[in-house]
């Protein structure tokens, strides 16, 4: 997708519509859309290129959510959030929103400035291999 915060909104539909034809719980799918939008807005906020790569991958035992972007050459990591009462408004709780609902999440170098940012929810998904 292109890197735009409107595209965000439609990702998340494409997960939601993704797990809901598997019939997976409400509170499974909430979790992987809301994480892939947090992957998503990392990405939109620090990649330099005209694109992110957004997946999603259903496995017997797990969901996987991904984004591969350009981004900068530090790696995602967890920060100080900066509360509510400051100015600018809250800020820097993506990441511990995923770190929150999932059951594991990282991120790697892949090549060329591409980082490969992922997030695993452990479930059973009947009909995956």
């Amino acid at each position: 997708m292109p890197p735009k915060d409107s595209h965000i909104a439609f990702t998340r539909w494409q997960v939601r519509t993704a797990l809901h034809r598997r019939q997976l719980p409400a509170d499974l799918v909430y979790d992987a859309e809301l994480i892939m939008a947090e992957l998503a807005t990392n990405a939109l906020k620090h990649t330099v290129t005209p694109e992110i790569y957004c997946a999603l991958q259903l496995q017997r035992q797990a969901i996987r959510v991904s984004v591969t972007d350009h981004g900068a050459a530090q790696a995602p990591a967890l920060t100080t959030p900066v509360p509510a009462a400051q100015w600018p408004p809250a800020t820097g709780w993506g990441l511990h929103v995923v770190e929150a609902l999932a059951t594991q999440w990282g991120t790697q170098s892949v090549g060329r400035g591409r980082r490969y940012t992922w997030a695993e929810l452990h479930h059973h998904c009947p009909g995956t291999p």
